[in-house]
């Protein structure tokens, strides 16, 4: 087995769900859910050819400047 290491610090985890299945509803509700405090929402829309994903920046105009 070939060993991966990564020549950086460890990264943090903000959250961990187990999917039995992958339901793309679910995996944007878990991203909503970890990440809404730091001023991001995601999206999901049904398309006629797949999903289409959207990333939200709610922070506040003054806040990202």
């Amino acid at each position: 087995m070939t060993e991966v290491r990564a020549d950086h610090d460890a990264l943090r985890v903000l959250g961990t769900r187990w999917f039995e299945t992958f339901e793309p509803s679910h995996v944007v509700t878990f991203l909503n859910q970890v990440l809404s405090d730091r001023g991001l929402a995601f999206g999901l829309r049904l398309r006629d050819d797949g999903h289409e994903l959207s990333v939200y920046d709610t922070a506040a105009a003054e806040e990202r400047r």
